[in-house]
This record gives C-alpha cells, sequence and structure tokens, in this order.
C-alpha cells in the first residue's frame, strides 16, 4: 500500500484514472521512479491540497463515531434478542431436569411395582414403555447440547456487553 492511499484512500487504479495516466506510471511514481505529468501533478495537488484543508480528521471522526452509533443501537437489539433467547434455553434446560428427575423417579416406582405380590405386568410394561420414549426424547445429549447453547448464548451477551461499554480495544475486535 502506497502513502498515497492512506492520504486519499484511492486504489492504484482508481489514483491513475483521475490523474489520467496509467496504473504503472501511477505506480512508478508513487515509488519514486517516474515523475508525473505537470497536469497529473496538479490534479494531485489540487487534491491533497482539498484533502489537507478540509480537516479530513475531523471527519473521519465524525464518521466512526456515527458508525460507532449505529453499531451500539444495533448491538442492544441483539443483545435483547439475546436475552429471550437465554431464557427460552434455560426454560429448557430446567425443564430437562425436571423431565429427567421425573425419569428416575418413575424407574424407582416401576421397580416398587415389579416386586409387589399383585404386579400388574402390563402397567408395568406401558409405564416402562413411556419411560423409554421419555429417555429418547430427553435425553442426556439433548440436555448437554441445550446446555451449550446457553453457555454460548451467555458468551455472546457478554462479548456483546463488552463492547457496548467500550471494555475492548479496536485490535480485539
Amino acid at each position: 500500500m502506497t502513502p498515497f492511499k492512506n492520504h486519499t484512500g484511492l486504489t492504484q487504479e482508481e489514483m491513475a484514472i483521475y490523474l489520467g495516466i496509467t496504473r504503472s506510471q501511477w505506480s512508478m511514481f508513487a515509488v519514486g521512479k517516474r515523475k508525473l505529468p505537470i497536469g497529473s501533478t496538479k490534479k494531485l495537488n489540487d487534491l491533497l491540497q482539498y484533502l489537507q484543508n478540509n480537516n479530513m480528521l475531523k471527519d473521519k471522526s465524525k464518521f466512526f463515531e456515527s458508525e460507532n452509533k449505529k453499531l451500539k443501537i444495533e448491538l442492544k437489539r441483539k443483545l435483547l434478542d439475546l436475552e429471550v433467547l437465554y431464557i427460552q434455553t434455560e426454560k429448557k434446560v430446567n425443564g430437562l431436569y425436571t423431565i429427567r428427575q421425573q425419569i428416575v423417579t418413575a424407574l424407582s416406582t416401576i421397580a416398587f411395582l415389579k416386586i409387589q405380590e399383585h404386579n400388574d405386568s402390563n402397567l408395568n410394561k406401558m409405564i416402562e414403555m413411556r419411560i423409554n420414549k421419555s429417555l429418547e426424547k430427553n435425553s442426556l445429549d439433548s440436555l448437554l447440547y441445550y446446555q451449550q447453547k446457553k453457555q454460548n448464548i451467555e458468551n455472546e451477551m457478554i462479548f456483546i456487553k463488552q463492547i457496548i461499554n467500550g471494555e475492548l480495544k479496536n485490535g480485539e475486535l
């Protein structure tokens, strides 16, 4: 990248077109191997003079300030969405814990029913089928999935809060 791109924001191709020369002519000028035609030198001088006189630092600051405000608004919306998703996921995790605890209790109950003198094998089979079906639907794998999802949402929320509060440096984004 040439120092001119830092000052103008234009690529070599764009600069060459603006100055009415070829890209290779511009490239050779930028590295000090060639001079520009007088008309191109005048155009370049006018451009650099304009950029210097119009206090581009102030305009850049306004641009980034505006961009940061827009980003913060968007991030606050995203944070609200994540908070809702976090609550929903937390309810799912808690529901899975509850169901899995009920399954453990049902397993204890079925063990009790099997040792009873007047054991109803049809009832036992019906309960065991329901337990197995519930275990498939509410597996440990499913619980771990939702716990991980909840953790990922929480991490994303923390990251967004750090950006909103200005706790992250530019290089960390």
